[in-house]
This record gives C-alpha cells, sequence and structure tokens, in this order.
C-alpha cells in the first residue's frame, strides 16, 4: 500500500504547470501577456502579435511547462489558438 505522504508526493510531480498567454486589442495595438500580466510583446498586427505568443510559448515550453495562447475578442471572450506541450528531453526545439 502507498503511504499518504508518497501519493501526493507522486501527483504533484504528475501535474504540468500551465501558463496562459493573452493576445488582446488594446487601442490600436494588440499586446501580448503572460499569467501574471508581464508585458510580453506589442504590435499593429493581430498575426505579428500572435507569431510573437506563438515563439514564447515555445521557448517557455522548453523549461517544462505547458503554455496555452489565447486571443481575446472583442466580447472579451477568449479563443485558445495555439498550445505548447513540454517538449520531452533530448529533442531541440525550433521556431518557425
Amino acid at each position: 500500500m502507498i503511504s499518504a505522504t508518497l501519493l501526493s508526493e507522486i501527483s504533484f510531480r504528475g501535474r504540468r504547470l500551465t501558463f496562459v498567454f493573452t493576445v488582446r486589442r488594446d487601442g490600436r495595438v494588440w499586446q501580448v501577456q503572460d499569467s501574471q500580466g508581464a508585458l510580453l510583446g506589442l504590435s499593429p498586427v493581430k498575426d505579428v502579435a500572435i507569431q510573437c505568443a506563438r515563439r514564447n510559448a515555445i521557448l517557455m515550453s522548453e523549461t517544462g511547462v505547458r503554455v496555452i495562447v489565447m486571443l481575446e475578442n472583442d466580447y472579451g471572450e477568449l479563443d485558445p489558438v495555439f498550445t505548447a506541450d513540454p517538449l520531452s528531453r533530448g529533442r531541440p526545439a525550433f521556431l518557425s
């Protein structure tokens, strides 16, 4: 039988840390923010802002976390547009 302490340690190790990067319109520019509110990028073009979020998400996933890029629409609703899962060890990341 597994002790409660060991079971909680196993379940902690099995969980994935997940960050959310949000792309939203702010006046005339699109801004990219992380889940803590830090500004990752600004662009007047939506596609460029999404690419910035994707690149940052891929780089962040190399540290072992999962990153979901969300796009905010005019109604304040968030839609996922990209997910960067943690890379398995030994595989290099390639940015496009």
